[in-house]
């Protein structure tokens, strides 16, 4: 911090910034409700859309110790057949 004298301000100017200052914060609280309520609208119609479903015993396997015994070749082609001939 510096040691120089805080300028010469009027207290209309003051008032006017505390004024601004509680407008900004009303606006602020609105905004964080409003984002807090599209979080969670959107939150239940992922879950609606996208509802968890617990890993099986071979996915947890696979996950955990890779494929069984498949070369990378094959997981390339299960991953096209699996996923790239519902997109064409």
């Amino acid at each position: 911090m510096t040691n120089e004298p805080l300028p010469n301000v009027e207290s209309n100017d003051v008032e006017a910034i505390k004024r601004e200052n509680a407008a900004l914060r009303e606006q602020l609280e609105r905004a964080r409700f409003e984002a807090d309520m599209y979080r969670e609208t959107a939150y239940k119609w992922y879950n609606e859309r996208n509802p968890y479903v617990p890993p099986t015993e071979e996915e947890l396997h696979v996950m955990v110790h890779g494929p069984r015994g498949q070369s990378p070749l094959e997981l390339l082609e299960e991953f096209e057949e699996k996923y790239l001939q519902d997109e064409q």
